[in-house]
């Protein structure tokens, strides 16, 4: 469809000065797009309106009186945005303008955490330190060390004065130019220094180590951002980052010009690929703004390179293509890293970083690691350490455009039932892990996974480990998969539920989850396409947090009335069920070999003594099942022994006394990828 253009400029520039119009009406108005509009505006240098009016965001004399409330009550920002559907931002002003404390305490420090900050403290301990070992930040340690009377001053780890005033080695420099034309960024912080930051998607974490890597000796924040699931690195400020300022920022606002291509050489063109880049129909494409002026940009890259650069305006940005594409991979292919491979021809993946060679550790696999001299794998494994100290444990976070693609796929596929054996496959797992994050945090009767991650000579062997046994570099997926294998909380598997929903649950039926936990069941659910209303029951509040997002946010891709989806935080024994079930779908805890929490809500916390456990959880939640299961209605679960404990037996027992009828024994098997091996688990199948 051909595009509608504008033959008269002024009319834009009437009604964008004149009449105060936004891009959007201005658009419109004239049934044109929005980026017409724009690049209409872009071109005679006008700012753009605000879609908001000045006094959009004035609070009611209500919302005051009830802020006010809020605050004194003891409740936080974080708690008073969720409540009030107010930004954080917004609040930070009101309690300015209004005086108020913002009560942060997210941690529930109290006294008694403040005295043991300050023992370790006055022991020699850094801030920044305690920080790591309480999961805070640095300011709010001071912070809630002066809250509690104690005068501290600020003794964080800094770098030495060498490090600080060096000059950027050339590499470094190179990887900065790259950066900079793309999304990484450099802050100005006085009249003789800045610093250089950058965020990237938890999807491309090879790519944060790299640079990590690469900067390490500056870099002075890492921290994970939940809201855009991304990594955000800073360094500390130097003169030479201040230099770079002064040339990409020459008025305090990024500026890329047609003269900045003199600093570019095939490491930052590399790197400004990675970061910038695509291969669109077998032709690399640099997607820029559209403010930039892109034509002197492809002028001067190919007098440069010679590989013939071509600006194209496309609807939301410029496009920057290349069409020698072999030319161009040639001269980037050996500074590219591995990771990136899907950006290249497949004829150049022998060639990705082979330019680096051991100078980033983020391209080394374990056949490299075992090559390099004892020095140099001390080397790799403290940049491991010091990167996953600062950052923490690097827990699975997706954005909504993935989990939109694994939900569509887990709708999408089937299982493969061969010999009474149910085929599993991890399509959803993504998901799920997204959730509920937590999963990680639990510990086994035996294993508490975690406390590798506090204690830095543990951490050193886990990576050491780690290399010896993964196939390629170490990312944040072979992290999370060497730390499940010390005994991490199992969790369902999605695609396993959908194919028992959609063989046991009849068309408007009625099923309840007793324990709901770690989403697979109600994701499964959601991804069957059957119709009905599922119940789940959990009582672990991050749990039934997690299962409440997850109806919120996936249902629509899924195509359910969120209304089909009942959630109740309370323990299933405690619960009456004031109506009929078509089908019992759940996996029960296995007594004490995972331990999901401390909650007082938990069946081995009320239930500490197995016999007693299996009458008053196990025995009571069958009874209130049966109770309320129709006639005919199936009662599916899955269970297995560990230990001394013979829980299937007692659990067919149990179904047994209260007159369910055994059918049907089923078995799942799950491939485990670290082990390379098969594992079978039993699926029991009753009827009423």
């Amino acid at each position: 469809m051909a595009k509608k253009l504008i033959s008269d400029e002024t009319i834009v520039i009437d009604l964008l000065t004149v009449k105060g119009y936004t891009d959007s009406k201005a658009a419109s108005e004239l049934g044109v797009s929005k980026m017409t509009i724009s690049r209409i505006r872009i071109r005679h240098n006008i700012k753009p309106k605000s879609k908001h009016t000045k006094d959009q965001y004035t609070l009611s004399q209500e919302t005051n009186d009830n802020l006010r409330v809020l605050y004194f009550s003891g409740k936080n920002d974080y708690e008073i945005s969720t409540l009030m559907h107010i930004g954080r931002g917004t609040l930070r002003k009101w309690r300015m303008e209004n005086g108020v404390s913002s009560q942060s305490n997210k941690k529930g420090l109290n006294k008694k955490d403040a005295d043991d900050m300050y023992a370790l403290y006055c022991s020699g301990i850094k801030t920044d330190q305690i920080a790591v070992k309480y999961g805070l930040n640095r300011t709010s340690v001071s912070r809630h060390l002066k809250k509690n009377g104690f005068k501290v001053i600020d003794n964080r780890n800094m770098p030495s004065d060498i490090v600080l005033n060096s000059p950027l080695k050339e590499y470094q420099k190179q990887v900065l130019i790259g950066e900079l034309f793309g999304d990484g960024g450099i802050c100005s912080t006085s009249d003789e220094k800045a610093h250089y930051y950058f965020a990237q998607s938890n999807n491309q974490d090879f790519f944060t180590f790299f640079k990590y890597t690469i900067f390490k000796d500056f870099i002075v924040n890492v921290y994970t951002n939940k809201k855009y699931s991304a990594v955000n690195v800073s360094t500390w400020s130097t003169p030479y980052f201040k230099k770079w300022h002064r040339v990409f920022y020459p008025d305090g606002k990024k500026v890329l010009t047609g003269e900045l291509i003199r600093y570019v050489d095939p490491i930052s063109l590399a790197v400004w690929y990675m970061g910038d880049g695509s291969l669109n129909r077998k032709t690399p494409t640099f997607h820029v703004g559209l403010s930039v002026d892109l034509i002197p940009i492809a002028i001067a890259l190919t007098e440069k390179f010679g590989l013939f650069f071509e600006a194209i305006p496309y609807e939301k940005e410029w496009h920057l293509k290349v069409r020698d594409a072999y030319k161009f991979f040639d001269i980037i292919s050996p500074f590219c890293i591995r990771g990136f491979e899907y950006k290249l021809f497949e004829e150049f993946h022998v060639r990705i970083a082979s330019g680096w060679n051991s100078l980033s550790c983020a391209n080394v696999t374990p056949d490299i690691f075992n090559a390099l001299s004892k020095e140099d794998k001390n080397r790799v494994i403290d940049t491991y350490v010091t990167f996953y100290i600062q950052r923490g444990f690097p827990y699975p976070r997706y954005n909504l455009g993935d989990i939109k693609r694994e939900l569509i796929l887990l709708s999408k596929t089937d299982i493969v039932l061969r010999d009474k054996i149910i085929v599993s496959n991890d399509t959803g797992v993504k998901i799920c892990n997204n959730y509920f994050p937590h999963r990680f945090d639990g510990l086994r009767y035996d294993s508490n996974p975690m406390t590798i991650w506090k204690d830095e000579v543990k951490l050193r062997d886990f990576f050491v480990d780690r290399f010896r046994y993964s196939k390629g570099p170490v990312t944040d997926s072979v992290i999370r998969a060497g730390l499940q294998l010390k005994g991490v909380p199992a969790n369902f598997s999605p695609s396993v539920a959908k194919y028992i929903y959609q063989s046991f649950l009849p068309s408007g039926g009625i099923t309840v989850d007793f324990s709901a936990g770690y989403g697979a069941r109600l994701l499964g659910f959601m991804a069957s396409g059957t119709s009905g209303i599922y119940n789940g029951f959990e009582p672990y509040t991050k749990s039934y947090n997690g299962l409440n997002k997850m109806a919120g946010e996936c249902s629509s891709t899924a195509n359910i009335d969120r209304n089909r989806v009942n959630l109740i935080n309370k323990p299933f024994e405690e619960c009456e069920l004031n109506f009929s079930s078509d089908l019992i779908f759940s996996s029960p805890p296995y007594y004490d070999l995972e331990i999901y929490t401390n909650e007082d809500t938990q069946s081995i916390k009320r239930y500490p003594d197995y016999s007693v456990w299996l009458d008053k959880f196990w025995g009571e939640v069958v009874r209130k099942c049966y109770s309320s299961l129709r006639e005919n209605g199936y009662f599916i679960y899955s269970i297995g022994n560990y230990r001394d404990y013979d829980l299937i037996k007692d659990t067919l027992d149990i179904l047994k006394n209260v007159g369910l009828r055994h059918c049907n024994t089923l078995k799942i098997s799950y491939h485990n990828a670290c082990k390379n091996r098969d594992k079978l688990e039993s699926l029991f199948i009753f009827k009423k």
